[in-house]
């Protein structure tokens, strides 16, 4: 039986891209409109804060204790013990576009989407971070959002929230190349599909924006679970915890009346789920 808890201290504006690091035992997350990176650590139940003067749209491990932080036009190295950020040197995107949710293949390269900063015209891009050159994959996506592959590294899943679709693509690891780009989920309900996470059975745990659930997928793009999480508008999930059995999930307040709010008082929390009798896989981290 589940069990779905919210995480004391961890409520957020516009919690986004949950990473659980093996290194620390911690989960890092990102709340976008308070320009802040997270740390929760379930051992002693704190959760710390970095701010910096700019939005962080995702984050990602690195080879080294350093993260890997995806400001909205930039891409930096930071330490948490120093504080020290460093900028990675890649060619930057249009000016039009902003970056969003990313993830790490198993080769260590960066994968990450853009969208229009006007959130008006299909801007967005899929971009691959290779040697220190970030190339365009693929393109005309309204909002890019999660990112996942599959346990046998062949399937790459990529989420367009306002299209309402997940892609797929045949994925090749050793060069990187994506091909023969396909309709995988059809968002036909309430919200639309944002962040995700891959488990060791190959299914994909989606967080249905707008439809205030997590859905898990089969490799046919069949949902088989459904859990509803008490807010409207779940952003996204990753397993955790040292069996990597627990399913953390981010969620928003931001945009929401507050009408919403007094129905929706855990609108923002962090949650933790139990019992989904699923193991997740991982981070991979960045090496370029």
């Amino acid at each position: 039986m589940m069990r779905i808890a919210p995480v004391p201290n961890c409520g957020s504006n516009l919690g986004e891209s949950p990473i659980w690091n093996d290194l620390d035992q911690a989960l890092y997350f990102v709340d976008v409109t308070a320009y802040a990176l997270c740390r929760y650590t379930p051992n002693d139940g704190l959760c710390r804060r970095w701010v910096f003067g700019k939005p962080i749209a995702a984050l990602a491990l690195t080879a080294s204790p350093k993260l890997l932080l995806i400001f909205r036009s930039s891409i930096a190295f930071f330490d948490c013990t120093s504080g020290d950020l460093v900028d990675l040197p890649v060619s930057p995107v249009d000016s039009d576009e902003r970056y969003n949710d990313a993830r790490i293949d198993a080769q260590g390269r960066l994968w990450v989407g853009t969208f229009d900063r006007l959130m008006k015209r299909p801007l967005g891009k899929l971009y691959c971070l290779t040697n220190k050159v970030l190339r365009c994959v693929d393109e005309g996506f309204m909002l890019s959002n999660g990112i996942a592959f599959s346990p046998d590294r062949l399937t790459m899943y990529f989420a367009d929230t306002w299209s309402r679709c997940i892609h797929a693509y045949d994925f090749c690891l050793e060069s990187g190349a994506i091909a023969n780009q396909r309709e995988h989920i059809r968002f036909d309900g309430d919200g639309g599909p944002d962040g995700c996470a891959m488990d060791s059975e190959g299914y994909l745990w989606v967080a249905v924006v707008g439809g205030g659930e997590i859905v898990r997928y089969d490799p046919e793009g069949i949902p088989h679970t459904r859990v509803k999480v008490g807010v409207s508008k779940p952003t996204s999930c990753t397993f955790g915890g040292p069996l990597h059995d627990r399913l953390y999930v981010t969620s928003m307040r931001h945009g929401l009346t507050s009408a919403t709010l007094a129905k929706q008082p855990l609108a923002g929390q962090m949650f933790e789920i139990e019992g989904t009798q699923s193991i997740g896989i991982a981070e991979e981290r960045f090496q370029q």
